[in-house]
């Protein structure tokens, strides 16, 4: 039970940062349904079943598909093409100043 813990822990955490470092919108979003269905698969490990279901359903189902119909309208992810600068440090540096407190 405590691997099943770490792997969705990790998997969480690696598409997060994929999420937030990710210079597309649509790949954005569908890191962020990743993070929400490792979220559901630990609350079902973690015993909360009806939790995991509405996590899995609502939130990786649902609420991505109208963020990428939202992308798909609004053409916003030609956006992201253009050169930008980025601090790709921040979200570590945030993440672990927020590990530490």
């Amino acid at each position: 039970m405590n691997i099943a813990i770490d792997v969705c822990l990790g998997a969480m955490l690696l598409f997060g940062f994929f999420s937030v470092l990710s210079r597309h919108l649509i790949n954005a979003a569908i890191s962020l349904a990743a993070v929400s269905a490792a979220c559901g698969v630990l609350m079902y490990v973690l015993g909360a079943h009806t939790a995991a279901i509405f996590e899995v359903s609502v939130c990786s189902g649902l609420v991505t598909v109208i963020f990428i119909s939202a992308v798909s309208l609004s053409n916003g992810d030609r956006q992201a093409s253009a050169p930008e600068k980025r601090a790709h440090l921040l979200p570590i540096i945030l993440i672990a100043i927020g590990a530490v407190l």
